[in-house]
């Protein structure tokens, strides 16, 4: 007996990578405000940090491997997970 091989009824649309991580930056945005009200401007701090760093590393590391850089970094997956690094960290956290 073969399976039938179809996507979940209640999808209506691909949804593609960019589009995911898109979506859970966006979820972070509230809990990055509460933490910047009730904590100071540490967590803002760490997020610029943190974002730029993720961004500026993994455009060094595809430039040495001579891979296509837009491509990779339009993912957003470098600043999702810098974005959580950033807001899992104490706001008084030093830069280095």
């Amino acid at each position: 007996m073969a399976f039938l091989r179809a996507s979940s009824p209640h999808t209506r649309n691909a949804n593609t990578t960019h589009r995911v991580m898109r979506d859970v930056a966006l979820a972070t945005l509230p809990g990055a405000a509460v933490l910047t009200y009730f904590f100071g401007l540490g967590t803002l701090s760490n997020i610029v940090l943190a974002v730029s760093m993720a961004l500026g590393m993994e455009a060094a590391v595809l430039w040495a491997r001579k891979k296509p850089i837009r491509f990779y970094l339009y993912d957003l997956s470098a600043v999702v997970t810098a974005l959580l690094l950033a807001l899992a960290m104490p706001p008084s956290s030093p830069w280095w």
